[in-house]
């Protein structure tokens, strides 16, 4: 890790921030694959009970840790990767025989494929296209094998709604992943792939309206995915054409008109 101590009388003379930047970038990229190397022993060694609560903390501290510092340094792949490891373990709800269901060399691609682009981008090639595909496949992989009819990302703050849909909906084949700001699930949607978007109307940083009009303005493949805006407020208008698909209202019918535009998102995307 770089330090540095600066001193106000007599400040460092021709410092290039880019420079200073792209070489703790460099640091940073140097340090991944002891980060991986830990997380594949760490992988390994859950099959064994007594060490696996241990172990599965420490492998989610480790994704998060590294989805927070790759994101930092503009290493956004990595980021998404370590996204879908953390959502694949929440899944899973720290359960040693849901975590093994899924196969241990389920967890693992998931680090070698943060291997493999850390190679490409040391050999200077961003193509991230084969690396995407890959990480569809493993996003889409169901506990106990075969896939799911949809993903969906949820952006919402509430625990209460997030335990709501994943105990009433992922029987029906489809597969929550949440983030709590809109700005968080901006930087998912434009480097992950997802079927659905549902968001409350107010989430922190970037409102619901707002997340959705920034996609449909992107050039991001998720840009016509069925979305889904949740808000208690009864009047309103959306009309324009980056408005949701769906608006449901929070009231006695929340859960009915909830499950009606889910069906119906889901239908649409295989026809």
């Amino acid at each position: 890790m770089l330090h540095m101590t600066i001193n106000s009388q007599n400040p460092p003379q021709n410092i290039d921030i880019n420079d200073l930047l792209a070489e703790l970038k460099k640091g940073f990229i140097a340090e991944i694959p002891a980060r991986l190397d830990d997380m594949e022993s760490l992988v390994l060694d859950m099959e064994k009970n007594e060490s696996f609560q241990e172990h599965y903390e420490n492998v989610y501290r480790h994704a998060h840790s590294l989805k927070g510092s790759a994101g930092s340094y503009g290493l956004h792949f990595i980021t998404s990767v370590c996204h879908a490891m953390e959502d694949a373990l929440n899944e899973t709800k720290g359960n040693n025989a849901l975590f093994l269901q899924f196969g241990i060399d389920y967890w693992l691609e998931y680090i070698d494929l943060m291997r493999l682009v850390l190679s490409d981008l040391s050999a200077g090639n961003d193509s991230l296209s084969k690396h995407e595909e890959k990480l569809d496949k493993l996003q889409s992989k169901h506990i106990g094998g075969g896939n799911y009819q949809a993903h969906c990302l949820v952006v919402t703050s509430s625990s209460a709604f997030e335990n709501m849909l994943s105990l009433s909906f992922t029987q029906e084949g489809i597969k929550f992943s949440f983030c709590h700001n809109g700005y968080e699930a901006l930087g998912r949607l434009l480097t992950e792939s997802f079927d659905i978007l549902i968001s409350d109307l107010e989430v922190p940083m970037l409102n619901g309206l707002a997340l959705f009009g920034s996609l449909r303005l992107s050039d991001s493949k998720n840009k016509y995915i069925k979305s889904l805006l949740l808000t208690s407020k009864q009047n309103g208008n959306y009309s324009r054409e980056t408005d949701p698909d769906y608006v449901i209202h929070k009231d006695k019918s929340f859960s009915k008109n909830l499950s009606i535009a889910l069906t119906s998102a889901v239908k649409s995307i295989h026809n």
